[in-house]
């Protein structure tokens, strides 16, 4: 092996170590604070942490962004958040989530706003009939091939995107 490669791996996991510590730093002071907005946008998170392991206060959290980072597994990321009784609004995009969305997803009834933009997402949950609170919906450049029926249950729908989808029917 070539010194300068080793180097250069040596590195690489040390930016993911600081990466970790700050993702837990993240979490201790939104706890502290008792904030209701979370963002660990672009800290290439590849699982979802579990955030009650930091701390039970962050149940009270309303807003939580993870767009751009690496999550792949969706019924993880979805089992924990739904812990979240008041979870309003909710950011996935560009993330690696792949194939039908997970049913814990379309159990989250609070939700108001999702964003799941460029993904590898192909269906949405089947039982979405619960999103009535649903005012904005963003799925665009994934490879979602139609709209779910329980769609009609979407009332409070008011902006929806889902550009650049295999869709082909309405």
């Amino acid at each position: 092996l070539c010194p300068r490669m080793g180097d250069c791996y040596t590195r690489t996991i040390k930016v993911e170590e600081i990466l970790e510590d700050a993702v837990v730093t993240i979490l201790e002071k939104c706890a502290s604070k008792h904030q209701d907005q979370l963002c660990l946008s672009g800290m290439r998170l590849t699982i979802m942490p579990n955030i009650f392991e930091v701390s039970d206060d962050l149940f009270n959290l309303v807003d939580v962004n993870l767009s751009r980072n690496q999550l792949f597994n969706g019924n993880k990321v979805f089992q924990i958040l739904s812990q979240l009784p008041g979870l309003k609004k909710l950011n996935l995009s560009f993330n690696s989530l792949n194939g039908v969305l997970s049913d814990t997803l379309g159990a989250m009834t609070s939700l108001e706003v999702l964003h799941l933009d460029n993904n590898q997402i192909t269906g949405f949950p089947t039982n979405t009939d619960g999103w009535i609170n649903l005012k904005t919906l963003t799925a665009s450049e994934n490879s979602i091939r139609e709209i779910p029926a329980e769609a009609m249950s979407w009332i409070s729908l008011v902006y929806l995107n889902l550009r650049k989808n295999l869709i082909d029917n309405l």
